[in-house]
């Protein structure tokens, strides 16, 4: 059983599972402001499968962004922030993962579905 889900945030205690932006795979809507935390036992560390990700893309990623933490609040270390080009793996270093997916009120596009495991 994987757990998948296409709510606009949400806290997952399991071994894997799938986050997908609201309303994929059609356009996710205006204004979102969404935080999913990933938390495995302690010990694991987490791996992010970027299966497809699309967003309004600009240089500063001023407009939709998804921000990774590695870690399980907004304060945890900056693994990155994207909004056009995104690793296809990305390895927490720790049992938790914060993501913060944001939106305006303008462009939208397709969003992004992730897979996670742990190991």
């Amino acid at each position: 059983f994987v757990h998948e889900s296409n709510v606009c945030g949400g806290n997952y205690y399991t071994s894997n599972g799938i986050i997908k932006s609201p309303n994929y795979p059609a356009s996710y809507p205006s204004n979102l402001d969404c935080t999913w935390k990933i938390i495995v036992p302690s010990g694991q560390q987490i791996l992010l499968n970027v299966t497809d990700f699309e967003l309004e893309s600009y240089r500063s990623c001023q407009f939709d962004l998804l921000e990774i933490r590695d870690g399980s609040t907004s304060h945890s270390p900056l693994i990155g922030k994207y909004c056009s080009v995104i690793p296809k793996l990305i390895p927490s270093h720790a049992n938790e993962l914060y993501l913060h997916f944001k939106t305006d009120g303008f462009i939208t596009r397709r969003g992004f579905k992730i897979r996670w495991s742990s190991a």
